[in-house]
């Protein structure tokens, strides 16, 4: 075990030495006094030093060292690459530990690259395993339930082909059924994040179009039984300066929820927030990859 400080960067910013170092590129970050936009240059380190086991390598060659393990940690940061093969090992790594806690996410893309950068260096992903020091976690969904339920038919396991409203709502072809949505709730058509979908444990999916196809950002349920929600761009930015605000806390974003903030905004004193390309969250039994969520770890 080993203390380490946790960086978040931007474009063309990833720190030259990793000893010591744990992060990844962000979709932008906010600290106290200063922040950095999305693929702009920057780069910000967490005050606090955190007492961990760093992990890192292919998802199957960190899945074996965490089944050595004889306790079960306090919790675990997971940072990844890419999303192909995450959601298949957060399923089993939660079942290795289920009492433990799991944040983090996807690195942002940054200089034109089809996947995240990572410290230290790996292939896929790299876990901090922390059972020392005196830390709570904190979660928050900024939507606001429509309290609107629906049935979809899935072209794969991130597609959507066709939706019907439940009870009793006609099939609809599933962009077409977005579209209206938009349009009903006064939301631009370029804005895919006022407007996102939920399954039973208010896990969140965002929403894009995909050829002819609605593609969200995590897996479907297997029930394909899915809930509206919405958030207006004010009260999304009341929402995450609020949570930000706090002190002496490492705060994991969906890039998706930055997209939403027109205004940067700063984090209360020696705290750091990132922006990921999706996030662990905890809305069932297990922890999942979810969208358009926010986790705080502080130091009490």
């Amino acid at each position: 075990m080993s203390n380490n400080k946790f960086v978040f960067w931007g474009a063309d910013s990833k720190p030259n030495i990793s000893d010591g170092i744990v992060g990844c590129s962000s979709h932008g970050f906010f600290v106290s006094d200063r922040f950095c936009l999305p693929n702009e240059a920057g780069m910000a380190t967490w005050e606090h030093e955190l007492p961990d086991t760093v992990l890192n390598g292919t998802y199957q060659n960190v899945l074996d060292e965490l089944l050595t393990f004889s306790y079960s940690p306090q919790f675990c940061i997971v940072l990844y690459k890419k999303a192909a093969g995450f959601e298949d090992f957060i399923c089993k790594a939660a079942k290795i530990f289920p009492d433990t806690t799991f944040i983090g996410g996807g690195a942002a893309f940054v200089n034109g690259l089809d996947e995240g950068e990572l410290l230290p260096d790996c292939k896929e992903l790299c876990v901090l395993v922390v059972n020392n020091g005196d830390f709570s976690i904190e979660t928050l969904n900024i939507y606001n339930d429509l309290l609107e339920q629906v049935e979809v038919q899935a072209a794969s396991i991130r597609e959507i082909r066709r939706v019907r409203q439940l009870p009793d709502g006609e099939w609809q072809d599933a962009i077409s059924f977005y579209r209206d949505k938009q349009k009903q709730l006064g939301i631009d058509k370029d804005n895919f994040e006022s407007l996102c979908f939920c399954d039973k444990n208010r896990r969140n999916l965002h929403c894009s179009i995909a050829g002819e196809t609605l593609f969200v950002g995590a897996n479907l349920p297997d029930d394909n039984s899915l809930f509206l929600n919405f958030i207006s761009e004010e009260e999304a930015a009341a929402k995450l300066a609020d949570f930000i605000a706090d002190t002496d806390c490492l705060i994991f974003g969906c890039a998706g929820i930055r997209s939403l903030i027109k205004e940067p905004l700063l984090t209360g004193k020696r705290s750091l927030a990132g922006f990921m390309f999706g996030e662990i969250v905890h809305c069932g039994k297990y922890a999942e990859l979810g969208n358009m969520m926010l986790a705080k770890l502080k130091v009490k």
